[in-house]
């Protein structure tokens, strides 16, 4: 029976997994896996050289590819929305957060990823209420008081989204000249 490779409690205290760059595996014995399946009938140098490379790929993701820069991040991602799941998701995944946002910035992308959600499921009711109205009625009754509605909801959700991107903008300018 096989273990799962991917369970630390199933791994020996002494072994460190390896991700075969061959195949995109992890392996616990990576030199055996490479004998036997990714490069199986090929010289024991050549083996020897994708055994290191597969080694010192490990040593620099430990070394550098957990950290995860902040400021990097607010650069990448300028919606604080979707800024606040990629940062939920890194540390939930086990990443290093260098340079985290204070309490008073994590609250604000907080609210910007709540009213994100809430605009986003209002656009989508308002997208199925205009295509229910245009197919069951026709366009000259699709234009119900409802329908309306929801699309007026639509619009000012995505206008709060704006207004939320250009207050996060303002408060990092303010911030920034403290």
């Amino acid at each position: 029976m096989r273990r799962d490779v991917t369970d630390p409690s199933s791994l020996p205290s002494d072994r460190r997994v390896i991700y075969c760059l061959l195949c995109h595996k992890p392996q616990r014995h990576i030199s055996t896996h490479l004998a036997r399946c990714c490069i199986k009938g090929q010289s024991p140098s050549e083996q020897q050289k994708e055994l290191q490379r597969a080694k010192c790929s490990m040593k620099e993701w430990t070394l550098k590819g957990r950290r995860w820069d902040y400021r990097q991040l607010c650069r990448w991602c300028t919606d604080p929305a979707g800024r606040y799941e990629l940062l939920n998701y890194l540390r939930e995944a086990g990443f290093f957060v260098l340079h985290p946002p204070d309490e008073h910035e994590l609250s604000t992308l907080k609210e910007a990823a709540a009213l994100a959600e809430e605009a986003a499921e209002l656009k989508e009711a308002a997208a199925l209420a205009e295509e229910a109205a245009d197919s069951n009625t026709g366009f000259r009754q699709a234009h119900t008081p409802v329908t309306l509605g929801l699309v007026k909801a639509s619009w000012v959700a995505d206008s709060l989204i704006r207004l939320i991107r250009s207050l996060c903008r303002l408060d990092r300018h303010v911030t920034r000249a403290k």
